[in-house]
């Protein structure tokens, strides 16, 4: 058993995959992003399903750490959250900075910081909330210009499809 072990261990860190240096390379293609997303977000003490969508801009090209390859967007979402029990529809939308580390070709890590909120209107009565939004997340890229993105924040965590466009 032990030497199993030790065999795939060694596997894993001998493996060609490993063998590239990791956050290093030119930096990916594309000015713009895409996608749309989906999942959960407590919203005040009602939890509930949550549809986001976004759109990004690339500001920083080679960013701001000069020794790996790290880029930065300007992105807006916004989107729809449904209340568990149905009755509480509500939008969300969020403005902030994300902050691509970009592990090697196909995995890119991020960490994201804006202002976000959202606004209801139970029984007549607007509510609108705007809060700082701090997140963390990661894109796998199946082909080079799209990719699965998994977003956590105190807002919502969503899975779906994000695209880097010229």
């Amino acid at each position: 058993m032990l030497k199993s072990l030790v065999v795939l261990v060694a596997f894993t860190f001998c493996s060609p995959v490993f063998a590239e240096e990791l956050f290093k390379g030119k930096p990916p293609e594309g000015v713009f992003s895409l996608g749309i997303s989906a999942g959960l977000a407590p919203l005040g003490s009602n939890g509930g399903f949550v549809s986001v969508g976004n759109i990004g801009a690339k500001i920083v090209n080679i960013g701001f750490v000069p020794d790996i390859n790290n880029q930065v967007w300007l992105e807006l979402g916004g989107g729809v959250h449904v209340g568990f029990t149905g009755a509480l529809i509500s939008g969300i939308f969020s403005s902030h900075l994300r902050w691509d580390f970009i592990v090697n070709d196909s995995w890119t890590l991020f960490a994201a910081g804006g202002v976000g909120g959202w606004v209801t209107s139970p029984a007549g009565a607007t509510t609108f909330v705007l809060f700082p939004r701090i997140g963390a997340g990661a894109i796998y890229y199946f082909v080079p210009q799209v990719g699965l993105r998994l977003d956590i924040s105190h807002e919502w965590s969503t899975i779906g499809i994000m695209a880097r466009l010229p």
